[in-house]
């Protein structure tokens, strides 16, 4: 098998992202949110810049030019998504994060094919369709009282929020920035995301200053380099070799990776849980597929504007 290792690879990424799940649960106990996302992307800003610098040269021009796309992508897909998913984790179950933002491969999609102008296939919509309802049976917990009354708990939606913000920060480069390299463009966010939450959390969040234990020290500098460094170049790397296409399916495995991890904690899924991650899973793994022909359907496109 000529990608065996690349393949391994992708499959410890989306590990190392399911774990943060977990990983980022158990730190909210000890430090505010905020304060655990500057530290993490701190960390990962500069062993990343560390490491591309010694790996790629530096275009500041192309840097300059597409630094409004750029930053807004730190502020969406680094500052939004950290702060919305640690606040959520407060509030929610990691299996529920979990899949709530096994939503983004989706989102992100829509997203695109927005940006881009172009098309969306019956098999998305019923894709999207299918991981909705699973959401939905997620969030409310199998109540139908509770989706009537549209009483979700805050939780859920801080992290759907998070999953919302992931896919439009997935989106942005494709139709916004040009002549940045994958990895610059990841480098680039994560050091100006990790400034701004930073000088955010440095004035409104007094723990910042507070030296944390060494199992909560040990735990955001596992989320640094494990879920964010190696994630990330792993993710590139792969990406580049199997193409994009391919590398997302990869992606359909964030979800059991968290349930799995929360079986062996001991926190069995209830069946609200177990039905949905089967519906959103479901979804997400048709959405993959290939259009069976290409005169598929297209029951949604956007107009161009003159």
């Amino acid at each position: 098998m000529p990608h065996l290792l690349t393949y391994i690879k992708l499959t410890l990424t989306v590990f190392f992202w399911g774990a943060v799940f977990h990983i980022g649960k158990y730190a909210v106990q000890f430090l505010s949110p905020m304060v655990i996302g500057s530290w993490r992307f701190i960390l990962a800003g500069l062993m990343l810049f560390i490491f591309v610098s010694l790996r790629e040269k530096w275009d500041i021009n192309a840097l300059r030019a597409n630094y409004r796309p750029l930053l807004a992508m730190s502020v969406i897909g680094i500052m939004g998504v950290n702060f919305s998913l640690f606040y959520g984790l407060k509030l929610t179950s990691a299996i529920n994060a979990g899949l709530i933002m096994a939503l983004s491969p989706i989102l992100t999609a829509v997203l695109t094919a927005y940006f881009q102008k172009e098309s969306l296939h019956r098999q998305q919509l019923l894709a999207m369709l299918l991981s909705f309802f699973g959401v939905v049976i997620v969030i409310s917990g199998g109540s139908l009282q509770a989706i009537l009354d549209l009483h979700f708990a805050l939780g859920d939606a801080l992290v759907f929020i998070a999953s919302f913000s992931w896919a439009l920060y997935s989106a942005i480069p494709k139709r916004f920035v040009h002549g940045v390299s994958p990895l610059h463009i990841t480098t680039v966010t994560i050091m100006a995301g990790a400034a701004l939450m930073t000088a955010f959390a440095a004035s409104i969040s007094q723990d910042f200053y507070t030296l944390p234990d060494w199992n909560v020290a040990l735990a955001i500098g596992i989320m640094a380099f494990f879920c964010t460094v190696l994630a990330f170049v792993w993710w590139n790397e792969g990406l580049r070799k199997i193409g994009p296409a391919q590398g997302a399916i990869f992606m359909n495995l964030a979800p059991i990776f968290a349930t799995l991890i929360s079986i062996a904690l001991g926190q069995s899924p209830s069946l609200p849980q177990f039905i949905g991650m089967i519906l959103i899973i479901s979804g997400v793994v048709y959405n993959s597929r290939k259009p069976a022909a290409a005169n598929t359907p297209k029951l949604f496109v956007r107009a161009s504007t003159a």
